[in-house]
């Protein structure tokens, strides 16, 4: 589970960084991800939320694929510092 979920913010994140969902005909990676992907308003937040934090932590994305933090921690530990803690667990 963890594998896809990282790789699922992989996804958000290359479609936000390209746009591609306007490819689509969405007019936000939100609706995209409620609509096309099916994720709860809630899922799309979180999940487009760290997909975009990650940019700037990189350590964020990989303590998730290593499964050291789950989304739900990664949503409420925004810091790089408090990441970098989980990652080094």
């Amino acid at each position: 589970m963890k594998k896809k979920k990282s790789e699922l913010i992989n996804i958000l994140q290359e479609l936000d960084d390209k746009r591609a969902f306007l490819h689509f005909g969405y007019t936000s990676l939100f609706q995209y991800a409620v609509t096309s992907l099916k994720l709860s308003e809630g899922q799309a937040y979180a999940l487009i939320s760290i997909s975009r934090k990650s940019r700037e932590v990189p350590e964020l994305k990989e303590a998730i694929s290593q499964g050291t933090l789950n989304s739900s921690q990664a949503k409420k530990n925004k810091t790089k510092d408090c990441i970098c803690d989980y990652a080094r667990e």
